[in-house]
This record gives structure tokens, C-alpha cells and sequence, in this order.
């Protein structure tokens, strides 16, 4: 058997079930979710049973992920309207009891406490670089990817988003909540740590770059400067009049970063290209870097990317 990449098989099952071919889209999620551990495919497998109407095959899959830690969240749920026509069933209603108590033994776990990383031989004052996970990960994700900071002097620090989507997949949705989840976040480090104030960065992946960006134009936190890697999102498709107001009152000298792959700029290319404009519109310095990668992440070498983009945003280039 071949096996596709990754997000080729995403862009399959989003295909499929855009055109309501469910049997078919779960088919490819059942056999392809013990290729890959991927939350996306084993969010399909979880819901596509519900999209058949088949409820006993959905009450039997959420009660199997309950035990192996990957259930739904209710917040999810009642978001995104998942389920609905499932909630009265009393099967159903069962399986919402089990995941409730799933959800507050998650939230008092070491699994949802935000990560901060301090750099080895070096002294007060720190620069800070605040990295926001992408959608449906987690601070351990970010803490991986952004590794690289901490090795260059940086006290690194990963906020989790206040709300979740299922066991360890933490969920950026309303700007003004992220916002203050950051900003409650940020004064608990300079509470515990020396900051250096000139050396503030915030950094994002996927849907956290779309907070860190949008918290960059607006400084409250300080920042000098945001790294983005592959952001995208529903912020990213506001009208231009929106990043524009933002962008008009930025702080002074900011600088950004912005790294993207192809697959990146296949799914959100006019955001982009429109968001460049404006930057340059407005004398906002940006660098555009393309990511040699297949799919949405972080490329093999992006430690020494990161440091090209911490020495530019800086302004030390």
C-alpha cells in the first residue's frame, strides 16, 4: 500500500466530506489513523458516524476514546453544534457524563499547565519570547518547535488557549478571551522573572500566529517584534479594514517574520499576500520565508531560521 502524505490525505477526507461522501471519508480515516497519530483524521473517525445518523456506532467510538484519552470535548460540542441531534439520546447523554469527568481531571493535570523554558548560563535580565500553540495542540507542541529560542539566550514561555477541543488539544477561539489569557499569562512571568522590556517577541504557530499577530499591532504586551509560522485562520480572513486600523496605530519599529510552505499558501495565499501589502503600506518591516516542507509544521532547520528571525525582529540584523 502507498501511503499518502499527511495533509494530502486531510485535503482527501475535507473533499469527501464537503460532499457529504461520509461512509467513504471514514473508510480512509479508519484505516489511515493507525498510520498516522493524527488528531484531525481521528476527529473525522469520531464524528463521521454521527454526520451517518448512526448512533450506536458514535456512542460505542466516543466511549472507546474516553478510554484511551482522546475523547471530544463538550466545549467543542456546543461550539460547533457537533452531535446535536445525538444530545437528548439517554446512550448519549451517558457518554457527556464520562467525558465531563474526563475534562476536569485533564484540567487539574500537569498536561494543561503552560511550559516556560529558562535559558542555561545566562542572567537577568531575560529577553522573552511568547509562543502560542497552534489549534488543537498544546504548550508541549510549542515548547518542542521553539526549542531553538532558549539556546540563544531566550526565556521562552508557552500559554495554553482557555479552552479545549479534546484531551490535550487546547483551542484559540475569541480574540478578546486569548487576548487576556496571554496578557493574564505574561504578568505571572514577570512576576517569577526579570524581563528585559526591550526584548519582548511574540511568536505563533497555525492559529496562535493569528493572536500573536494580532497582539503585536495592538502592543499591549510590549512586543518588538512576532514570528509566525504557517498562520492562518478565521482573524486571518477579516477585512482589510481591520488589519489596517491595526497596522495604522502599531508600535513604532516593529518587525515580523513570517514563514510559510507551499501547502501553507495554497490553503491561505490571498490572506497573506494581502496582509504583505499592508505591512509595506504602513512601513512595517516583514520578511517572507518560505518553508521547504510538504505539509504544515516546522521544517528540520528552523532552529537556525529562528535565529535569522530573532536577530532580525530585533533589530541586532
Amino acid at each position: 500500500m502507498t501511503i499518502p502524505h499527511l495533509h494530502e490525505l486531510h485535503k482527501v477526507v475535507d473533499d469527501l466530506t464537503r460532499r457529504k461522501q461520509y461512509a467513504l471519508a471514514f473508510a480512509l480515516c479508519e484505516v489511515y489513523r493507525h498510520v498516522f497519530d493524527d488528531g484531525y483524521l481521528h476527529h473525522h473517525y469520531l464524528t463521521l458516524p454521527w454526520r451517518m445518523g448512526d448512533l450506536d456506532k458514535t456512542v460505542a467510538l466516543m466511549r472507546e476514546a474516553i478510554e484511551q484519552n482522546r475523547w471530544i470535548s463538550t466545549w467543542y460540542m456546543q461550539q460547533f453544534g457537533t452531535f446535536a441531534e445525538f444530545m437528548e439520546e439517554p446512550s448519549f447523554q451517558a457518554v457527556l457524563r464520562e467525558i465531563r469527568k474526563a475534562e476536569q481531571a485533564y484540567w487539574q493535570s500537569e498536561l494543561a499547565r503552560p511550559i516556560t523554558t529558562v535559558p542555561n548560563n545566562e542572567v537577568a535580565p531575560f529577553p522573552l519570547l511568547i509562543a502560542l500553540h497552534g489549534n488543537g495542540l498544546n504548550a508541549r507542541h510549542s515548547a518542542e518547535n521553539w526549542s531553538a529560542a532558549t539556546e540563544y539566550g531566550w526565556l521562552t514561555t508557552h500559554p495554553v488557549a482557555p479552552n479545549i477541543i479534546g484531551y490535550h488539544q487546547h483551542w484559540w477561539n475569541e480574540m478578546a478571551h486569548s487576548e487576556q489569557t496571554v496578557l493574564t499569562h505574561l504578568a505571572a512571568i514577570q512576576e517569577q522573572f526579570t524581563i528585559d522590556n526591550k526584548g519582548i517577541v511574540l511568536a505563533g504557530f497555525s492559529s496562535g500566529g493569528q493572536v500573536a499577530l494580532h497582539m503585536a499591532l495592538t502592543g499591549e504586551t510590549g512586543a518588538h517584534g512576532f514570528l509566525l509560522v504557517g498562520a492562518g485562520g478565521q482573524h486571518f480572513s477579516k477585512p482589510e479594514s481591520y488589519w489596517r486600523s491595526l497596522m495604522a496605530n502599531a508600535p513604532a519599529g516593529l518587525r515580523g517574520v513570517m514563514w510559510y510552505s507551499a501547502y501553507d499558501m495554497e490553503r491561505s495565499g490571498e490572506d497573506v499576500s494581502r496582509l504583505l501589502r499592508l505591512f509595506d503600506e504602513h512601513e512595517i518591516a516583514v520578511q517572507f520565508v518560505e518553508l521547504n516542507i510538504a505539509g504544515h509544521g516546522f521544517s528540520a532547520d528552523f532552529g537556525e531560521q529562528l535565529q535569522l528571525g530573532l536577530t532580525f525582529v530585533t533589530g541586532s540584523a
